[in-house]
């Protein structure tokens, strides 16, 4: 299969909350994300599936979602096909 091109859909820095803890004078490890779509980025201590105390600050997680040959459109969801009809099974099959 020809390498297909992705599309950018969300990314996440990891931070530092300076006013984090239960009296706001401790340093708490966060992301800063923004996802397609959005109006705005925003700051969460919450995991995200990655855990931000494993990671010095400055990191950046980029998602990116394959594009459609046939219609340039990206992949919006798991399903076997397109919108357009085409079929994502042979690409699935290199992840499995």
């Amino acid at each position: 299969m020809a390498d297909l091109e992705y599309h950018e859909m969300a990314w996440a820095e990891r931070t530092i909350d300076f006013y984090g803890g239960d009296d706001g004078d401790q340093e708490v490890p966060a992301w800063h994300s923004a996802w397609e779509g959005d109006m705005d980025s925003e700051a969460s201590t919450e995991v995200m599936q990655l855990d931000p105390s494993t990671f010095p600050p400055g990191t950046k997680i980029i998602i990116k979602a394959p594009v459609c040959p046939s219609c340039e459109e990206h992949r919006y969801d798991n399903s076997s096909h397109c919108h357009c009809g085409h079929d994502w099974s042979q690409f699935d099959e290199q992840w499995a």
